[in-house]
């Protein structure tokens, strides 16, 4: 049989990860560090830069004799080309069996979809988010170190936890995906633990609407990390 009709090619559906978040305040004692015996949630963010795929499945899974898989499954659906996804509301949840030997923690997010049918994986290697020290007062012992803004996603307030050496200034900046600054703040504070919260609202108190934003913080003028974080309505 013969037909005139152009042929059909498939455009191979192609995943790119954005992104992602790990979260201990439920799980364990919310600083942001991943320790033993804690369940620790974990959200991932991907797009699909190829093709559209139909029922798709996001798996996570782990070589790693020092990770503990507790949920490890999660329904994404139809995601056709250009669309940005994320588990946020069915997160990943892991624990660690032992401290690791060093500061990595591997993990394999794998995707299966169907019409076509697809199947790949990427690996994920978290670097656990305890800051390395990068300055200590010998007289107290005290470290520079900060955790993660927590929980995270949040629909209300995120906390961030850290420890000063010593008398200085700490600075978070808020900005929106496009690189606006919306909300900041500004301390001086002493050396010893400390805790900061932002209520997800800008400099002018109203409510920053649903996505993603990123947090700079800085002491004493120097830059300690950026860290992404997902407002929820």
């Amino acid at each position: 049989m013969f037909t005139t009709d152009p042929p059909i090619y498939w455009l191979t559906p192609s995943m790119s990860l954005l992104g992602y978040t790990v979260d201990d305040s439920i799980g364990g004692n919310g600083n942001g560090i991943i320790e033993p015996a804690e369940t620790v949630r974990l959200w991932v963010e991907f797009q699909n830069i190829g093709g559209d795929v139909d029922s798709l499945w996001l798996k996570l899974r782990s070589e790693d004799v020092d990770v503990e898989l507790i949920d490890t499954t999660t329904f994404v659906g139809d995601v056709q080309s250009g669309d940005i996804f994320d588990n946020h509301f069915d997160p990943f949840s892991f624990a660690l069996v032992e401290q690791p030997s060093d500061t990595t923690i591997d993990l394999v997010l794998v995707m299966v979809g169907s019409n076509p049918s697809y199947s790949d994986s990427v690996e994920l290697h978290l670097t656990n988010s305890i800051m390395p020290v990068v300055d200590e007062s010998p007289s107290s012992g005290l470290k520079l170190s900060f955790g993660n803004f927590a929980p995270n996603p949040s629909r209300s307030t995120f906390v961030l936890k850290f420890q000063l050496p010593h008398d200085g200034e700490v600075e978070v900046e808020i900005y929106d995906v496009s690189g606006r600054l919306v909300s900041a703040l500004s301390q001086e504070l002493t050396a010893g633990n400390h805790v900061i919260s932002w209520d997800g609202r800008d400099t002018d108190g109203r409510p920053l609407p649903a996505g993603v934003y990123y947090a700079r913080i800085s002491f004493c003028g120097k830059m300690i990390k950026p860290q992404k974080l997902v407002i929820l309505r």
